[in-house]
């Protein structure tokens, strides 16, 4: 998980051919390059979203981790006194059932915060967008003629427009609905921690260690929806552009070139989607959508123009670029070994719908792929 900052990537893709590291051609690195950088870009006004966020939590639950610190050496103080276990036990359990209470009110009032902080993301995500769009538009159309001048400049979005994708989720509702719900997520499981830990018997040190562990739930969850809202408003201002530019007619997923790579990202790199579809994501997707373009000679109107209009690296070509053991730590041992058996990257994953944020990508299980192959166990 991303947490904060720019992610370095190389500025072209790593082709091995040979045991030799080549270049792929120049203009296929362009456009990795150029999708990369504006990633990082968004990475980095993810990172101070994020980094916000953790201040506003740590503020609304001090008091409830510093008390469910303190009560683990209360705890050993009474078994040190020689307090029976059991007399503990309920002592520890009322304790922790009002610092939930207290912990739960608290919450109420970072959720206001929280939806505050990923609105703001979610501006600045499609600010940067707006920006960096018509870079990524030069870039898919190659290289520029010498002496083609356009008579309109690549689309952009007034402020306006910019702001409808500001305050509300990817299911349409405010955001503040998928921050309200973060109180109760956070109360209901601490109260399993410590309905488990008793019935599992762990003492009551553990217990509370449980129970503070679980706390922390609630920043998970709002970190995950403050990424998941600001790369969704950068990704729908990117498909308004792309509608809007007559010269773009639709996009290619590009995953990222690293060890780090979602395996169903890299399967779905290089597919082309219309510009009114809405890109499978997941949280802390990497992706970038690279526009689809009309060629120089399209735009121009000069048939004389050669088209220089650059891949988008399929998830095969990033494959290759990684080190057997890389790309053995993306996919797995089996999936490797079926992978080197010949089968393809694109039937490893697939896209489910999801209620809270629209159609996800998933990597399919190894029992799924149990068709291909008469005996799965020996890939194992």
């Amino acid at each position: 998980m991303h947490s904060g900052g720019s992610v370095q990537v190389s500025p072209f893709l790593r082709i091995f051919a040979g045991g030799n590291l080549k270049r792929v051609d120049s203009g296929t690195g362009r456009i990795y390059a150029a999708s990369q950088k504006y990633r990082n870009d968004l990475l980095e006004r993810e990172g101070v979203a994020i980094s916000r966020m953790q201040r506003a939590y740590k503020a609304a639950t001090k008091a409830s981790i510093d008390e469910l610190e303190a009560l683990e050496g209360r705890i050993a103080e009474r078994e040190a006194n020689g307090e029976p276990p059991s007399e503990t036990i309920l002592w520890m359990r009322q304790r922790i059932i009002d610092n939930i209470e207290q912990l739960g009110k608290n919450l109420k009032k970072f959720s206001v915060e929280g939806a505050v902080i990923t609105a703001d993301g979610q501006l600045q995500a499609a600010i940067l967008a707006n920006d960096a769009t018509p870079g990524l538009v030069e870039a898919a159309a190659g290289k520029k003629p010498a002496g083609v001048t356009l008579g309109t400049s690549w689309t952009s979005l007034p402020d306006e427009q910019l702001q409808a994708f500001v305050g509300f989720a990817g299911d349409g509702s405010p955001l503040a609905v998928l921050f309200d719900a973060i109180p109760q997520v956070t109360t209901d499981a601490m109260q399993l921690a410590l309905v488990q830990g008793i019935s599992l018997g762990e003492g009551p040190r553990t217990v509370a260690r449980r129970v503070r562990k679980a706390a922390d739930i609630g920043r998970q969850r709002a970190e995950t929806i403050a990424r998941t809202e600001m790369i969704r408003s950068a990704r729908e201002a990117q498909r308004q552009l792309y509608t809007e530019n007559g010269s773009v007619t639709g996009y290619r997923r590009q995953a990222t070139q690293d060890a780090r790579v979602c395996l169903a990202c890299l399967a779905l790199s290089g597919t082309l989607q219309a510009t009114d579809t809405i890109m499978p994501s997941h949280p802390n997707c990497r992706c970038v959508m690279i526009p689809e373009t009309l060629s120089w000679a399209e735009i121009t109107g000069d048939s004389s123009i050669p088209d220089t209009r650059p891949k988008v690296a399929t998830g095969e070509e990033i494959l290759k670029g990684l080190t057997p053991l890389e790309a053995q730590q993306i996919l797995g041992t089996a999936r490797y070994n079926l992978y080197a058996e010949g089968l393809p990257l694109s039937d490893m994953a697939t896209v489910v719908p999801n209620a809270d944020w629209g159609p996800t990508t998933r990597v399919l299980p190894l029992r799924d792929l149990e068709g291909y192959i008469p005996d799965l166990t020996t890939y194992l």
